[in-house]
């Protein structure tokens, strides 16, 4: 199963919803989101306090419908990418 997840998926509102579903590293996560022409288009970060549970982030209002690459990097540098679906 996956570690991090986004629901929902399509993304509504912009509001991205990150679920950790697993013991995860405290701190400082590092995001970024990139278009289907492999542009950084938004970067941000989530400070997670809890080893388990969900980070609400907003995302720009100017960022057109489509599909994007979200690619996470966590404290100790672990990197996952997860495709997500902005409505």
């Amino acid at each position: 199963s996956q570690v991090v997840s986004i629901y929902p998926n399509p993304i509504k509102n912009k509001v991205l919803t990150l679920y950790f579903s697993e013991n995860k590293n405290t701190g400082n996560y590092s995001l970024k989101l990139y278009n289907n022409a492999g542009q950084l288009t938004w970067s941000g970060n989530a400070n997670i306090k809890t080893s388990t549970g969900k980070s609400m982030i907003n995302l720009p209002e100017t960022l057109a419908k489509g599909t994007y690459l979200l690619e996470i990097i966590e404290p100790g540098a672990e990197r996952r990418v997860l495709q997500v679906f902005i409505d």
